[in-house]
């Protein structure tokens, strides 16, 4: 188990920390009494925010990943002051609230961002519907669930992008692109499966001149979730970067 504290503290990442945690959790089932399902997570703050404040590391807020250091105020009971919530500890409350307000400039277009994203998610559905993008053995159903394979937590700028939606079978969605039901976690592997079968579908479309999806927007959906700047000449070129990618992930 130390290990895995270890392994979190060297890579602070989402992925890691919900690594972390959800070995934590069988942990404590399988080696006490404890069957509690929420006690281990509980349990898990108070042990994680310990550690974390002693290496001045990342913690967990209301179990999620904060990528901040945690603070000693922070292991005290009481709660900070509402106005400084998902403040960095390295800068003023007058300096956050003047970055708010330059994010909200910046992208001014997320003010009809929910909205974007469910017409986009609603054009993907009739478009595929009633058939799931994904070709395996789970998709005989009827698929009526489109899936963000780039979270919009954690990607919110290409949230509302066609080419990061794809459309899957209630058990496809639930019990492999969120395993275990869990909507905070994307599975990698089945992520790239998404991937893979979503640019058949704009290849598809490509070639059918309907206009629904482009490359330069999976581009931009690539890019934007590697954090590079590269161009594909091809659906082809941008599905071998991909499989390439994750060869070296999964």
């Amino acid at each position: 188990m130390r290990n895995l504290f270890d392994d979190f503290f060297q890579e602070q990442t989402k992925d890691s920390f919900n690594e972390l945690k959800e070995k934590f959790e069988n942990y404590v089932h399988t080696y006490t009494p404890i069957q509690n399902i929420p006690e281990p997570r509980r349990i898990f703050t108070k042990v994680l925010n310990q550690l974390a404040f002693h290496y001045k590391k990342a913690w967990t807020v209301w179990g999620y990943f904060s990528k901040y250091q945690i603070t000693y105020n922070e292991l005290m009971y009481n709660r900070k002051n509402w106005r400084d919530m998902n403040k960095n500890k390295d800068i003023t409350r007058i300096e956050f609230e003047e970055y708010q307000k330059t994010l909200f400039q910046e992208n001014a277009v997320s003010v009809f961002g929910k909205y974007d994203v469910e017409k986009t998610m609603r054009i993907v559905r009739d478009y595929h519907t009633p058939n799931s993008e994904v070709k395996d053995n789970f998709s005989n159903w009827i698929a009526n669930q489109v899936h963000h394979m780039f979270m919009k937590s954690d990607y919110p700028e290409i949230s509302a992008f066609a080419e990061n939606l794809v459309l899957l079978t209630p058990t496809q969605h639930m019990s492999y692109a969120h395993p275990k039901n869990n909507t905070r976690k994307v599975d990698k592997k089945y992520q790239w499966i998404c991937l893979f079968h979503k640019s058949i579908s704009i290849e598809d479309s490509i070639n059918n001149w309907d206009i629904l999806y482009s490359l330069n927007w999976m581009e931009e959906v690539i890019n934007t979730w590697l954090g590079i700047e590269k161009n594909f000449s091809n659906i082809q070129e941008a599905r071998n970067f991909i499989k390439s990618h994750y060869k070296l992930v999964i």
